[in-house]
């Protein structure tokens, strides 16, 4: 039987703790580049053109970690809606129950074991 409590109690600590990372780096984000690499790029010495690279390398980084952190994210949502509908637990594609094993390693998972496989070779 899924420890329904349990899973939901840790989705929406890592819930909130997914916000706080978000916010964050938005924050970081806003922050880095101050003027834009193409512009530092056009009329700087080395040295310019190191911190340009510097501040676009930190740029992407930011980027690439809000893509990530907002999918994990939208993960979490998507479980907690099951679990407030009742359908925590059961595989969104094959409708089989979802191993227990499997909710612990990963408790915002849509997908069965072998769900997960296909769709993932799908994308």
């Amino acid at each position: 039987m899924v420890k329904i409590d349990q899973f939901k109690t840790r989705l929406s600590s890592e819930k909130e703790r997914l916000e706080r990372m978000i916010a964050s780096r938005e924050t970081s984000a806003t922050t880095h580049g101050q003027p834009g690499f193409n512009e530092s790029f056009s009329n700087s010495g080395d040295d310019e053109y190191a911190d340009a690279a510097t501040d676009m390398f930190y740029q992407e980084l930011d980027h690439t970690m809000l893509n990530k952190y907002r999918h994990r994210l939208d993960g979490i949502n998507g479980a907690l809606s099951r679990i407030e509908a009742g359908t925590y637990g059961t595989c969104i594609r094959c409708h089989t129950a979802i191993g227990e094993g499997r909710l612990d390693a990963v408790p915002e998972t849509a997908y069965c074991r072998e769900c997960e496989a296909d769709v993932e070779i799908q994308d």
